[in-house]
């Protein structure tokens, strides 16, 4: 266990991570490549450090979506969710452990006038310039979706 310079206050699992390489390239005058092979073998390290490494990781991933011009919101199938997040869903299609959705009480109508399933929200940062844009996670067949206002947020679409 390290502890900061000059103070008693115990270091994280990934600093204690950091300080454990430094302090085997020094004294071992390894390679960074070789001291990270030991501390593989070291599985106290690597295992801290992962769950503490997942929580703070953002995944970049394309995400199909179809420009719907005529639409008032941005849809996100279930399926393409559990592909993104299959941690946080159930065998029986339900979302757990996912602080980052928000449940929704709005009423979602299809095209052709039918309800959809609407299960939740949940804020996606888009393009190069990862501008957040609200998807509803929806229980459907169809394709993800991104409306008109998501479309031009993102420059994909301008009217004339």
């Amino acid at each position: 266990m390290y502890h900061h310079k000059n103070r008693n206050k115990r270091l994280s699992p990934s600093q204690e991570f950091i300080m454990y390489m430094k302090k085997a390239q020094v004294k071992m005058k390894l390679s960074t490549s070789t001291a990270f092979m030991k501390l593989i073998q070291e599985k106290k390290f690597l295992q801290e450090s992962k769950l503490e490494y997942q929580k703070k990781e953002h995944v970049v991933m394309n995400l199909l979506v179809k420009l719907d011009t005529g639409g008032n919101a941005n849809i996100l199938t279930l399926r393409s969710f559990k592909q993104m997040y299959p941690e946080n869903v159930t065998e029986n299609d339900e979302i757990i452990n996912a602080d980052f959705v928000t449940k929704s009480k709005t009423m979602l109508i299809g095209y052709s006038g039918e309800k959809i399933n609407n299960i939740g929200t949940m804020t996606i940062k888009c393009g190069k310039d990862r501008i957040p844009q609200v998807f509803f996670i929806t229980q459907t067949d169809g394709p993800n979706l991104l409306s008109l206002q998501g479309c031009r947020a993102l420059d994909l679409v301008k009217i004339n």
